[in-house]
């Protein structure tokens, strides 16, 4: 323990693994898969006699029931770029100490979370939902 409370131990095998996880990440470039992108594919599977009550028996019972879906139907979804993700990595690249890698990452998060934002946001502060604002597509222009 350091004066200020703080377990360098502790500090030390965090920073690790979320380097490692920071490499992991970049390696797969932030895209992966959301266990409800399934939903459709199950929903239209649903329709099959015996299928069809199990998947509803699932939603129904066992939550989440994603966590019994086999890894081979997962990797049948196209990978996706989720903002919460992004946002969450972003953060954690945020926390470490900052280095070309560092920097690469968070150049290229900013990067697609830019690509992937909705186009009817305004980049204006004052224009942000979170700040009390609306998007720009929603606004009166006072005309």
């Amino acid at each position: 323990m350091t004066t200020d409370g703080r377990d360098d131990g502790l500090y030390g095998r965090v920073a690790i693994a979320c380097a490692a996880t920071g490499q992991w990440l970049e390696n797969q470039d932030y895209a992966g898969n959301d266990p409800y992108q399934l939903d459709n594919l199950l929903t239209r599977a649903s329709d099959k006699a015996l299928f069809g009550r199990l998947v509803s028996f699932a939603r129904r019972v066992m939550k989440p029931y994603h966590a019994f879906i086999p890894k081979q139907l997962f990797s049948m979804a196209k990978p996706i770029y989720m903002a919460q993700a992004l946002g969450d990595a972003l953060a954690g690249e945020g926390l470490r100490a900052t280095d070309d890698s560092a920097r690469r990452r968070a150049a290229r998060i900013f990067q697609l979370l830019g690509e992937i934002r909705s186009p009817s946001l305004s980049t204006t502060p004052g224009d942000c939902p979170s700040s009390g604002g609306a998007p720009k597509s929603t606004q009166s222009t006072g005309r």
